[in-house]
């Protein structure tokens, strides 16, 4: 296969796509034919992204999430940061570089953008962003929805990999993805779950405990690295989180639904649960009491002096 060079058309990667999708599916059962679809689709814009090695444009979000973990909530929307000067600017390289063909007879083309202010995240831009999947034939083969976000650069340490799942399409040009480090995501997320709405309705983010816990499950995690993104999450939102992890009683029946058939259902099949995790798993970062080197590791879900892992970061078992 590997030899074989290029499709000649897009009714070959087409044909290769769908293949690929249902040897997915096939071998994970729970999940679709279309889940898999949707990843392969997000692949070929990803890898347009991130041709470039240095590019400056960081994956993060939900599909950040399934690219490390394969049983994390699926989601069709793309999230994408970079430190770049404007907003304007962002959209521009963005969309010249999803632009072009590369070798899969396909281009995005940018439909529609509507920019605001991530108001849980001060000091970030964002935009929300639609692309057209076009095929070279002139057909419309899908579209892409992205979250675009302008903002500092993050503290922890970036990844450069291939999602954890990834197809196996090896005539098509699938580079590394940059990855927005784990232990910012986690601040953000920590941040968001604890952060009152400025409109004054309730905190609505469940999924963010649900994603707290899948990593919890499936990631090694450095104490240190963690409480610094935090530290300085705290400092950027002008706030103070406190030293124990604050989740609202509300979003109970939100967590049970999210959680079904990922990987925070299997070790938190309860709210209770899911909390009682994840406070053993924040905490510790948010009280700062700690010292020495310290590694969260998830096949027994809690912290061990030592770097418990040749280097914090993914654990493909699960």
């Amino acid at each position: 296969m590997k030899g074989q060079g290029p499709y000649v058309d897009w009714f070959g990667v087409e044909s290769a796509i769908q293949q690929a999708a249902r040897r997915q599916a096939a071998d994970h059962p729970g999940a679709s034919v279309g889940q898999y679809l949707d990843h392969i689709r997000r692949d070929r814009f990803l890898s347009r992204v991130f041709a470039d090695p240095e590019s400056g444009w960081l994956l993060k979000g939900g599909t950040a999430m399934l690219a490390r973990v394969p049983t994390g909530r699926h989601t069709r929307d793309v999230d994408l940061s970079t430190t770049r000067a404007t907003l304007d600017e962002a959209v521009e390289d963005l969309a010249h570089r999803v632009a072009v063909d590369m070798g899969d007879h396909l281009r995005f083309q940018l439909e529609s953008e509507r920019p605001g202010l991530a108001v849980t995240q001060p000091g970030v831009l964002v935009a929300r962003l639609s692309f057209a999947c076009i095929t070279d034939t002139g057909k419309r083969f899908d579209n892409v929805a992205v979250d675009l976000a302008v903002g500092p650069p993050p503290v922890g340490h970036i990844e450069h990999t291939r999602p954890a799942d990834s197809p196996d399409l090896p005539r098509l040009i699938s580079p590394p993805y940059a990855m927005f480090p784990l232990t910012d995501q986690l601040a953000e997320k920590v941040s968001t779950m604890m952060t009152p709405r400025p409109d004054g309705r309730p905190n609505s983010r469940a999924k963010d405990l649900v994603d707290v816990d899948i990593i919890a499950a499936t990631q090694y995690v450095d104490l240190r690295e963690l409480r610094l993104a935090l530290a300085v999450q705290q400092q950027r939102a002008n706030t103070d989180l406190g030293r124990h992890l604050r989740v609202p009683p509300h979003w109970e029946p939100r967590y049970q639904s999210l959680a079904t058939g990922t990987s925070a259902a299997a070790v938190a099949p309860t709210f209770a649960d899911a909390v009682d995790l994840a406070a053993r798993f924040i905490n510790p970062a948010l009280d700062a009491v700690r010292t020495v080197r310290t590694t969260w590791g998830p096949e027994a879900m809690e912290w061990t002096v030592g770097t418990g892992s040749p280097a914090a970061g993914p654990h493909r078992g699960v």
